[in-house]
């Protein structure tokens, strides 16, 4: 009725009311908001799983392609070796240098796949001692020379940093630098130009870089260099494609990393070796 007063307890409970009400109000939308968060942390994750899906399958037909090949061959020359006994002899020998050759192709190939998975995994230890970097480096430049000989390439060799030791694996580390020359020689020689590897030593780290002549990498492929079973664009180049990734691993278990740098296309591709490491008067081991 007109006129009549409202308490002071029926106000309070109304204004406790509201304020019950208000704090609803905020919890749904604290879980609205929560809920929101969960989903899009669930789309993230099925989209990684996907894609993680989606990379294994990528792997697995690699593998069975590379696989593939060399077993083709062993199969197909078996055959014929046992279908016709009275194949000549230097066919017969051919044919069994071929099988030869195949199966350790094949041999190396499993290697390569099971050393790349088992890093990936944290399932390696190797013992680790003190290197002397740069003589690794001349050791790997001594073995690729014959190589490089053969492509009509020159090694320019120029090692800077004598005293830089870094705790790594010695043959592991020589087994980079043998795999980062090769394919200069591979993909980036010029007959009758120089292939150029420095080392240097600053600011507590070492860094070894190896520039080709060649055309260099074009800037849309730069990402997956370091991919498994990506190859160079030549054709004719043998491989698997897998001693870049397994470089740039053997180098993260020894706490460096192995990059491709920035630069123009057509100027020859520069790949950079990064070690910590610690100058001492002695030679490394």
């Amino acid at each position: 009725a007109v006129g009549e007063s409202i308490s002071l307890a029926e106000l309070t409970k109304v204004a406790d009311e509201a304020a019950q009400a208000i704090e609803y109000s905020q919890q749904v939308e604290e879980k609205s908001l929560q809920l929101e968060a969960t989903a899009r942390e669930l789309r993230e994750a099925n989209r990684l799983l996907k894609e993680l899906d989606a990379r294994k399958d990528d792997f697995l037909n690699q593998v069975s392609h590379e696989l593939r090949t060399p077993m083709t061959s062993i199969r197909s020359f078996s055959e014929i070796l046992l279908e016709n006994a009275d194949i000549d002899g230097p066919r017969s020998d051919r044919f069994l240098s071929i099988i030869h050759d195949e199966s350790i192709r094949l041999t190396r190939l499993l290697d390569q796949i099971l050393e790349l998975s088992q890093m990936e995994t944290g399932r390696v230890e190797w013992p680790l001692s003190a290197v002397n970097i740069d003589k690794a480096l001349g050791r790997a430049a001594a073995v690729s020379e014959g190589i490089a000989s053969e492509a009509g390439v020159q090694l320019a060799l120029s090692l800077n940093a004598p005293g830089a030791v870094a705790e790594a694996e010695a043959d592991r580390l020589v087994q980079v630098f043998v795999n980062l020359i090769n394919n200069a020689i591979k993909y980036g020689a010029t007959k009758g130009e120089a292939i150029e590897i420095n080392s240097s030593f600053a600011d507590g780290h070492y860094r070894m870089t190896i520039r080709d002549c060649g055309p260099g990498i074009p800037e849309r492929d730069r990402e997956r260099v370091f991919e498994k079973f990506v190859r160079g664009a030549q054709p004719e180049t043998s491989g698997a494609g897998l001693g870049l990734p397994i470089s740039r691993e053997i180098i993260r278990q020894f706490s460096g990393d192995l990059v491709l740098l920035d630069g123009p296309e057509g100027a020859g591709a520069v790949f950079q070796v990064t070690l910590p490491a610690s100058v001492r008067a002695a030679a490394a081991e």
